[in-house]
């Protein structure tokens, strides 16, 4: 079966669109987890989906974040369905459109290559939406606020990108996290998400976790899915920052054995740099 898990917070018009358009392209069974929203999104989806029997609604008991609430849905499917190779999970987000020619794709490759991770296709046509992994020295030179800044400008930025290729099947090393489908026996392997995080660089996460299992991951150049935007509630400067910075080190902690001295440093960056964006407002 291919399930869908889709993570609301507080934006049910551009989720009920994403699981409709999910239902249409091929999706066996959608899982919506609302992530305590706290407005009237539970109302809303259960009215929009009631009377659809391949559609649940669950109710996140509190918002731990982006990995927790998709994992409150994964785990739901391993309880209801149990476990199998035959079964694909595909993680959407609510500004996300799908279509049948991507889930198709995506599907294929995930049930015959069996060394496969995560597969994806090309972002609105025309990125590939897959990247480099973080290396802690270039997340330290990319730690530096102003540093960062100034090397935006000039279109340098933290990630690697992948050009896209000419050739059907390209592999990459980490995927971004809108749409992607995996093997339910390979989430499972890997623990699913690393719930040790609120927001930010679980994709790197991901792919340090199913590199570990020798799992490559995979974009598709011949199909594509829409990435809307507007699908996430966006928080000022400095909390995305604090989120920003607080998911980095644990990420480069725990997976890229990054030192405590390593830490240490960091932490008083970002500091420096919270005090900053506090005084100009940010």
């Amino acid at each position: 079966m291919k399930f869908s898990v889709i993570l609301n917070y507080k934006n049910y018009v551009q989720t009920i669109q994403a699981a409709t358009a999910a239902l249409d392209a091929g999706i066996d069974y959608v899982v919506v987890v609302d992530n305590d929203s706290r407005n009237s999104s539970v109302g809303e989806l259960k009215k929009a989906f009631g009377y659809e029997k391949r559609v649940k609604v669950l109710s996140a008991p509190e918002n731990k974040g982006y990995a927790s609430g998709n994992n409150f849905g994964i785990l739901w499917i391993e309880q209801t369905y149990g476990i199998s190779a035959d079964n694909d999970i595909f993680i959407l987000n609510p500004d996300v459109i799908v279509n049948r020619s991507l889930i198709s794709e995506v599907d294929s490759v995930l049930q015959k290559a069996q060394s496969v991770g995560i597969v994806s296709g090309l972002v609105n046509e025309q990125d590939s939406g897959a990247w480099k992994h973080l290396t802690p020295l270039r997340a330290f030179v990319f730690n530096f606020w102003l540093v960062r800044w100034i090397l935006f400008k000039f279109g340098i930025e933290e990630s690697i990108k992948y050009k896209v290729s000419t050739e059907k099947y390209m592999e990459v090393e980490v995927v971004l996290g809108a749409f992607f489908g995996i093997r339910q026996d390979v989430f499972k392997e890997i623990g699913y998400f690393d719930s040790n995080t609120f927001l930010y660089y679980e994709e790197e996460i991901l792919y340090a976790k199913l590199s570990e299992v020798n799992k490559r991951n995979v974009i598709i150049n011949t199909v594509s899915y829409s990435h809307i935007g507007g699908g996430a509630k966006t928080t000022g400067k400095l909390r995305f920052k604090m989120n920003n910075d607080e998911s980095r080190l644990y990420y480069l902690r725990q997976y890229r054995q990054a030192s405590k001295t390593y830490e240490r440093i960091s932490r008083f960056v970002n500091a420096v740099d919270d005090y900053l964006l506090k005084m100009i407002g940010r």
